[in-house]
């Protein structure tokens, strides 16, 4: 009789351990503050992507000055004009200039978006992956708690048959 209560009060044990067995658990927080910095990210992004724009409408802009400072070039070529040639090549050349410093800050801004995206890229990467690892625990929670009540079904069983 006395290895049948001790029988017992193991499968009550065990019972008990695997339904209070606590599993893995990703903190929610962690979750929420990569899902911030995404949405701080795409703003980033949203931001530099505006100045793209800017920056091609500036650049488009000062191409269309160039072009007609080329035409008033050929016209003082054709007049023969030194002093105005030279002060057209001079206008040419700033806008020249202004036109590479632009393209310049085009590029960088070119630049921030790709490594803003890549960042995006590795953070929904890891979201991904928590949630990927959240969905494993759960299957493995529910497996557990079939198991549980097998055994509890088994301890219920046994019970019984003693009495």
């Amino acid at each position: 009789m006395r290895y049948k209560e001790m029988l017992i009060v193991l499968l009550i044990g065990v019972i008990v351990f695997l339904l209070f067995q606590k599993r893995p658990m990703y903190v929610a927080n962690r979750l929420q503050t990569i899902e911030h910095v995404i949405e701080g990210k795409d703003s980033i992004v949203t931001i530099w992507k505006t100045k793209i724009v800017q920056d091609k409408g500036r650049i488009e802009g000062l191409t269309n000055q160039v072009n007609r400072y080329k035409d008033s070039l050929s016209l003082a070529k054709e007049l023969k004009d030194t002093i105005l040639i030279i002060d057209t090549q001079d206008t040419i050349i700033k806008q020249l200039e202004l036109n590479i410093r632009y393209y310049d800050e085009l590029v960088e801004a070119c630049d921030s978006v790709m490594s803003n995206q890549n960042h995006l890229i590795e953070l929904k990467d890891s979201v991904i992956m928590i949630q990927r690892n959240e969905l494993n625990d759960l299957h493995k929670k529910k497996k557990r708690k079939k198991l549980a009540t097998i055994l509890a079904s088994i301890g219920i069983a046994t019970l019984f048959i003693v009495k």
